[in-house]
Order: structure tokens, then C-alpha cells, then sequence
């Protein structure tokens, strides 16, 4: 993998690491949300680091396409809920206690706004 998305990925893991220990004490392993399409980057990594945390207990996808559940599937094995095809209906069964959004910078905006109306943290990638 190389350095920079390793970067990324211990940065990301040490910002929401309070965040999922906090959600861990408060309501048990937490839940999360990524939001995608195939089109998102590093989803290999990220699923990798989503299926070695300790504090993730279930990961819900959102992908219009479908394309990565397979990917997802396949890399968070038991982790793995469900997959929806709009954020709406993800969170209308789901409280995610971080939503990891994955997306061109076009789509990304509306998905983050929708991910913290529900309530959720929210880390996303630079445009």
C-alpha cells in the first residue's frame, strides 16, 4: 500500500478512534456507514482497516451502482450488514455512529449533509 494512503488511513483510525471507543462505552461497538459509488478511492483500504478495528461491529454500505458490495462483502466478512442503493433508505434502519463517505467531490457534499442530519460523524475525503 503506498505511504500516503497508509497516511490516511492512521490519520483516519486515530481521529475516529475516540469517536468509536466513545460509541464502544456508550452503546456498545459502534456501527459504520461508507457511502460510495465505484468510482470511490482507497475502498480496499478502507474495508481492510473497517474489518481489523476492534470498536467496528457492523458496517452498512451505501452504493447506487451495487458494484462494490461484492468488495465489501468480501473483505469485512461478518461485518458486513447490508447494502442499500441511497442513504436515505440506509438510514431510515441504520444509526451509524460514523459515516465514511467516499466520493467525487461533485456527489460528496449531499452525502455528508444527509449523514449528519442522521447524526453521524463524519469523515470524508478532500476534494
Amino acid at each position: 500500500m503506498p505511504f500516503h494512503i497508509r497516511l490516511i488511513l492512521v490519520a483516519a483510525l486515530w481521529l475516529t478512534g475516540g469517536l468509536l471507543a466513545a460509541a464502544e462505552t456508550a452503546v456498545g461497538r459502534a456501527t459504520v456507514a461508507v457511502i460510495t459509488n465505484p468510482e470511490g478511492a482507497h475502498l480496499s483500504a478502507y474495508f481492510s482497516a473497517l474489518a481489523g478495528s476492534p470498536d467496528v461491529a457492523k458496517v452498512v454500505l451505501v452504493d447506487p451502482s451495487g458494484r462494490t458490495e461484492p468488495a465489501a462483502r468480501k473483505a469485512l466478512g461478518g461485518k458486513f450488514v447490508a447494502a442499500y442503493v441511497s442513504a436515505e433508505a440506509l438510514f431510515a434502519e441504520h444509526r451509524p455512529v460514523l459515516a465514511l463517505v467516499s466520493l467525487e467531490p461533485g456527489l460528496a457534499p449531499a452525502a455528508i449533509e444527509r449523514a449528519l442530519d442522521a447524526g453521524c460523524h463524519v469523515l470524508a475525503e478532500k476534494p
